[in-house]
């Protein structure tokens, strides 16, 4: 395992307004996973008067999206991604936000609270990729586990490769 560079943090997730950055720190190690450190400011969209505090199905996706921005860098800068091709980081940020999409999540479980206000751990792992070659869709299955089993379950992710032409038209 090893540390992301500080660099691949700045770039993915400056899009993110400050309050939403809940991705501290992170590290990569092959065979597509990702390990996280997270930290949850306050919740926004709660008003009472004690603090909410804890994690939420809302919190999940905005830490697992960052993950996955961290693992696309990762995985495609070492050509780790099967059937697809390698990709520079300012490739992978080009297709962020208008390429890249959660398209399911399954068999999601809170099994006990996770104090989201303190820092907690997450991880991310590939299990499984595919590519609809007819339209360049690559296709990401992804399991994710919150603070030991805390918080469990599975995503798919489709990113589409069909967009990276619009890229290469763009930096020409």
């Amino acid at each position: 395992m090893e540390k992301v560079r500080d660099e691949v943090l700045e770039q993915m997730l400056k899009d993110y307004k400050p309050l939403y950055r809940f991705l501290k720190e992170a590290e990569y190690e092959s065979k597509l996973k990702v390990y996280g450190t997270f930290q949850v400011p306050k919740n926004w969209f709660y008003q009472g008067e004690k603090d909410f505090g804890h994690f939420t199905d809302t919190e999940r996706v905005f830490c697992f999206n960052q993950m996955c921005y961290i693992l696309f860098v990762e995985g495609f800068e070492r050509g780790e991604i099967p059937n697809a091709p390698r990709l520079s980081m300012k490739e992978i940020y080009e297709l962020q936000a208008h390429s890249s999409y959660l398209v399911e999540s399954n068999n999601i479980k809170y099994k006990k609270p996770i104090i989201s206000t303190s820092p907690f751990k997450g991880k991310i792992e590939v299990v499984n990729t595919f590519t609809k070659k007819d339209n360049g869709i690559l296709f990401l299955d992804i399991c994710f586990n919150f603070e030991e089993g805390k918080a469990t379950g599975d995503s798919r992710v489709c990113i589409l490769l069909r967009d990276l032409e619009r890229i290469v038209e763009h930096k020409a």
